[in-house]
């Protein structure tokens, strides 16, 4: 079974890590059984092997391709068949432990077991199956090593495709606390590749920046030697969630919306969690200041939005056949029943109009109110935001590498934990010349005016309070430096003795770097 942690080793740590591998084996259930995406078919102390599915090109001979190798079938039909995907649960990512969860190595070690039999699955000719042909699923999720075939998996089939690769794509699911997100999302910044994803996340790190120099009353360069004031690393954190997940939407809602692009597949880090509970753990002050600054933020959500696609417009007019007719709304578009200013409402007020779900949001989960809580292992960890991470570098990997990657992924959660409890407790003295702040007040260039900053008098007793510019250190994120621009693969932070996966960026490398 998987090893259980001494529960008097807790330390009270947050945070949690699961990689769910998509394996390039094609599987037909039983006949009579019908397959749903997310059956599970599979299960054993910790792992979890389930339907999820693909498209393929079937050539004239029957043979399966992979759509990467389209140029040696030809002519050819796409067709979407059954996979397996395998979900561990999450694993205890402090050495102290997290009581309840198994550790990587108990998890991992069936998991490579069953990745090795799966290789003994024949190639499929889909013109010529034949009920009772393939690999058995019982031969790979054997009961000797303490699997559970439920009735839906009796009985299916395995087999591989024509040129079929034995690397397995993988998404993380990591939980993150709310402190967390602003460092996480640096750290995504470097590992994010695919060119939309990227774009949206650093201007969803720009708008962030723009909201807390709103919150703040500075300009806008002067939010990164305020990092370590209450609420700003949170406020942060949230702001560049919101923005990547609305954004998403409205590119898919606005200009995808026949391409058959997933909303979800425009996002880094997908939310698994709905908006209100993340939301529910801010600091009060930020809370208060998003429900009173939410027409504010709407705005500078559009400008910052339109800023880095300025022919939204003209695009808008083309993809829908209509002729272009000044500027869209783009916050009232949007596929019924929900407007993207309705769901972008779900992460600045207390009380929106419409609770919007992640599924039908952005087509995230597999079914409506999943992951309706932060994970907090019953309350024994720091509550965490749970996301899945959509767009790595590393996401196509053998098994073997997998494990490294793990190792790698680990270590760098842990740092990004360190360093956001160092940004909780600042240094004494960094208080010392103080000012008063007043919530919400909108000055400098993040306000609509564009005023000069106030300078308010001497910070007044409970009031907080804010180091003049000169006095501030660095903090820990970035949101709007240039620390976050785009670049290739060369100096990016990855796991040691791993090649990096074939895909856009320059050059390949193994660079065994930490959190920027």
């Amino acid at each position: 079974g998987a090893t259980r942690v001494d529960p008097d080793e807790l330390a009270g740590q947050a945070g949690g890590l699961s990689p769910e591998g998509e394996h390039d084996k094609i599987f037909i259930l039983a006949s009579g059984m019908t397959s749903v995406k997310g059956l599970v078919l599979a299960t054993r102390e910790g792992l979890t092997a389930k339907v999820d599915d693909r498209p393929y090109l079937l050539g004239a001979d029957g043979r399966l391709h992979r759509r990467a190798d389209a140029d040696l079938v030809q002519p050819a039909v796409e067709v979407k068949y059954n996979i397996l995907e395998v979900t561990p649960e999450p694993t205890v990512l402090h050495a102290s432990g997290d009581r309840g969860r198994p550790s990587w190595q108990s998890v991992y070690d069936p998991w490579r077991q069953a990745t090795d039999l799966m290789q003994h699955a024949p190639i499929m000719n889909a013109r010529e199956w034949r009920e009772g042909q393939g690999l058995a699923i019982e031969d790979i999720f054997r009961a000797d090593d303490g699997w559970v075939i439920t009735e839906e998996g009796r009985g299916a089939r395995v087999f591989s495709p024509y040129l079929h690769s034995e690397k397995i794509y993988v998404q993380w699911n990591v939980g993150v606390p709310v402190a967390d997100l602003a460092n996480f999302y640096e750290f995504m910044a470097q590992r994010t590749f695919m060119r939309e994803p990227k774009r949206l996340l650093l201007e969803g790190m720009q708008f962030a920046n723009d909201v807390a120099a709103r919150y703040l009353g500075v300009f806008e360069g002067s939010v990164r030697g305020l990092m370590h004031f209450p609420g700003v690393v949170e406020l942060i954190g949230f702001m560049t969630l919101a923005y990547t997940h609305v954004a998403a939407r409205i590119e898919h809602s606005a200009l995808s919306e026949s391409s058959g692009m997933l909303s979800k597949n425009a996002i880094a880090a997908a939310l698994r969690n709905p908006p209100s509970v993340v939301r529910a753990e801010l600091p009060e002050a930020v809370r208060m200041f998003l429900n009173a600054e939410a027409p504010a933020i709407r705005s500078l959500l559009v400008d910052r939005y339109r800023a880095g696609k300025p022919d939204f417009d003209r695009r808008y007019a083309e993809r829908h056949n209509e002729k272009e007719s000044g500027s869209i709304d783009i916050l009232r578009l949007g596929h019924f029943p929900y407007r993207n200013e309705q769901y972008l409402d779900n992460f600045l007020l207390d009380r929106p109009q419409r609770i919007v779900d992640q599924h039908r949001a952005l087509g995230i989960n597999e079914q409506v109110g999943q992951f309706a809580e932060l994970d907090d292992n019953g309350g024994l960890l720091t509550k965490s935001v749970v996301l899945e991470i959509r767009n790595d570098l590393d996401r196509m990997l053998t098994i073997d590498e997998l494990d490294v990657v793990h190792s790698w992924m680990a270590s760098q959660f842990r740092q990004i934990r360190a360093r956001s409890e160092r940004q909780e407790r600042p240094e004494p003295g960094r208080l010392r010349r103080k000012r008063q702040f007043n919530v919400g007040q909108s000055t400098g260039p993040a306000s609509r005016g564009g005023s000069q900053p106030a300078n308010p008098a001497e910070g007044t007793p409970g009031q907080p309070s804010v180091p003049e510019r000169g006095d501030a250190q660095s903090g820990g994120a970035n949101p709007g430096g240039s620390s976050a621009k785009p670049s290739g693969r060369d100096g990016q932070p990855g796991p040691r003795g791993v090649r990096w996966a074939a895909g856009p960026g320059p050059g390949s490398g193994s660079a065994g770097g930490v959190v920027a």
